[in-house]
């Protein structure tokens, strides 16, 4: 990019320059390019006059009135003026002007990809993307679209922005209409191939306003507590969903006391995810807060004079964060959980809550099945549960033990008074760790079979560790492979089971412990790259195990994420070679080299169990001078230097 600044004294360049390297990843993204160079000028007048003037002197001919700034092809540049510090309420603002700036950046880079375009398809992409009709379609459609006589698409083609009517609404419609028709991979073909462009620009304008005026078509039910509008999107399950409702909602008013409403519930399903987002960021920017609509939102519950819930239509709830994989009957049971909110907001009167309680009752009282298939496990801090930044599972373990060991009485008190829940919190919250703990404790007792012994890791042993100070580090954090060299300490079986985190060598004791108990013949061995250098390769241990029916040897694997299972082979060293094979593939998928040099390092180790309580170092050093290196055995053949390991290599080794 080059910058040509009229005003040499202003540092509106580093206003501009900003924002493009801040929001040009958004247009990136949109138009599916990973990087691009950005070629054009950036001419920068200092005041709107200057501009029209400016580009006039360059030989441009004269833009509309409302012209503020623009991109011309014939030079590939953006251009654009200063705004007063105090404008008057009809020039622009600085703020203002920022999306003017990202409107034109997205024309320039649009352009660059793709060259000259028509001008309706340029500005359809622009308003699509810079978020001018933030409150959705059907506010254009109900406040400006279908108060007006449609104009001939020819206008809209040869004639933009020449007549009375704002083109750019009928831009952005049949920009959004292709969009979601075609799918965006495919509209992006139209701005490569005119022939395909001039098909699919048939009657545009008239189809897309049908289109969407037919979406957005609603209808209404009422009842005697609520009534609820929906669209053709949710015909085939409107009975269900509404029945499901009918179903539950004196149950769930009784728990409240049966505190009335003074109006109806007003529920409303949305058929855009989109339209559902920008209607509450609308309403966060109006209100001065600097919040949008979490990606895995799909319901809310409020009041907006009336009480309301508003619940995204399944086919687009599937396209939130989490939701992917729901099933109608799940989507049908949220609406039962916003219900729930309902009931207690004008039982509080609306009184500030946490959010822990507010959906440890909405999770438990809606019986999602979503929540009762999980395991009681408790697995966020105190202070994570208070601020209200965990998975909703906590929030229904702390509600089941809630209900299940308070009475009604003392959950309302906690209901309606802010204070006495923050004070009683920390109670519940120990309380609950201690219930899950013993929880945990009865099933592992009765675990019965290996199969069980998995199911059993499944649902309750994360891959990561605890240091002597509770704090929980986890695989995918940065800080996760300091603490495995600096922070852990090995266990005993009880300890890791009730902790419930572990990594490969912790998780290898809780097997161990099982299988001797249970009279199993079986081997615990350790697999390792032994370097003679900085060692970035992963070691791993694991079990094998002799099964009593048929005497075959078995891998026991949970620590190893792709390879979770009982994998039956008949010798012992068959399922030692077939893991040492899986290792070897996990490590090249880390980029690391795996040459023929690489593989003769790999040692493989039969080792009983090091002293409890013992570090990293203490550890590894334990392998080395006690275990017996299996290697030769296992691989049939003689290979040299089977060191027991010194302490200088084994820095830097992965778990």
């Amino acid at each position: 990019m080059k910058y040509i600044i009229d005003n040499k004294k202003s540092n509106y360049k580093e206003v501009v320059d900003k924002i493009i390297n801040d929001r040009k990843k958004e247009i990136f993204n949109f138009f599916n390019v990973e990087d691009l160079e950005l070629p054009f000028n950036i001419y920068i007048y200092d005041s709107i006059e200057e501009l029209v003037s400016g580009l006039a002197k360059r030989g441009f001919k004269k833009d509309p009135d409302y012209m503020c700034a623009c991109h011309k092809d014939e030079d590939n540049s953006l251009n654009f003026f200063e705004p007063k510090d105090n404008p008057s309420e009809k020039e622009w603002s600085k703020e203002e002007y920022k999306n003017v700036i990202f409107h034109e950046l997205i024309h320039g880079i649009q352009f660059t990809l793709y060259g000259t375009t028509p001008e309706w398809l340029c500005e359809g992409i622009a308003k699509y993307l810079d978020g001018t009709y933030s409150k959705g379609i059907k506010y254009l459609l109900d406040n400006y679209i279908n108060k007006n006589p449609i104009p001939e698409q020819r206008e809209i083609e040869e004639e933009f922005g020449m007549h009375n009517y704002d083109s750019y609404d009928y831009a952005y419609l049949m920009v959004s209409y292709l969009i979601e028709t075609l799918g965006k991979d495919k509209f992006l073909e139209l701005l490569k191939d005119k022939d395909k462009l001039n098909k699919e620009k048939n009657n545009l304008l008239n189809r897309s306003i049908k289109y969407y005026n037919d979406k957005y078509t609603t209808y209404t039910k009422e009842f005697d507590i609520f009534k609820i509008e929906y669209t053709k999107d949710d015909i085939d399950y409107i009975d269900d969903l509404i029945n499901n409702l009918k179903n539950n909602y004196k149950e769930i008013m009784a728990f409240f006391n049966n505190t009335k409403f003074k109006d109806k519930i007003e529920i409303k399903l949305w058929n855009d995810l989109k339209e559902y987002r920008n209607y509450f960021n609308s309403l966060y920017k109006e209100k001065g807060y600097n919040n949008t609509v979490p990606l895995w939102e799909t319901a809310r519950s409020f009041t907006d004079k009336h009480p309301k819930i508003y619940l995204i239509s399944y086919k687009e709830s599937l396209k939130c964060k989490g939701h992917q994989k729901d099933t109608l009957n799940s989507f049908i049971q949220t609406l039962v959980h916003e219900f729930v909110h309902a009931c207690n907001f004008n039982y509080n009167n609306h009184t500030d809550s946490l959010t822990w309680f507010l959906e440890a009752l909405a999770t438990n009282l809606s019986h999602q099945e979503r929540y009762e298939k999980i395991p009681l496990l408790l697995d966020a801090s105190l202070e994570d549960i208070m601020k209200g930044h965990v998975n909703y599972t906590n929030y229904y373990v702390m509600g089941k033990y809630l209900l299940n060991n308070y009475d009604k009485e003392y959950i309302l008190k906690l209901a309606k008074d802010r204070e006495l829940l923050i004070k009683e919190t920390p109670k519940i919250y120990e309380e609950t760790l201690k219930y899950c703990e013993d929880m945990k404790m009865k099933e592992y007792a009765k675990v019965n079979t290996p199969k069980d012994l998995l199911e059993f890791m499944n649902k309750y042993i994360k891959y990561g560790l605890i240091d002597d100070n509770g704090n929980i580090y986890e695989w995918n954090q940065d800080e996760f492979q300091e603490a495995c060299q600096t922070k852990w300490r090995l266990r005993t079986e009880l300890d890791i089971v009730r902790d419930g985190y572990a990594h490969c060598w912790d998780q290898t004791e809780i097997e161990r412990g099982w299988f001797k108990r249970h009279n199993y013949e079986y081997k615990t061995i350790f697999i390792i790259f032994l370097l003679d250098n900085d060692n970035h390769y992963v070691c791993h241990t694991y079990l094998i195990y002799k099964d009593k029916l048929d005497n075959k040897w078995c891998w026991f694997e949970h620590a190893d994420f792709n390879n979770i299972g009982i994998h039956k082979y008949d010798t012992m060293e068959e399922a030692i070679l077939a893991q040492r094979e899986k290792h070897i593939e996990f490590n090249k998928s880390l980029k690391l080299p795996i040459t023929k040099d690489v593989l003769d390092t790999i040692h493989i180790y039969d080792y009983s169990i090091p002293n409890i309580g013992c570090t990293n170092q203490e550890y590894l050093n334990y392998i080395f001078e006690n275990a017996k290196n299996i290697t030769n055995i296992v691989m049939k053949k003689n290979l040299t230097n089977l060191h027991r390991g010194k302490k200088e290599y084994l820095s830097g080794i992965k778990i």
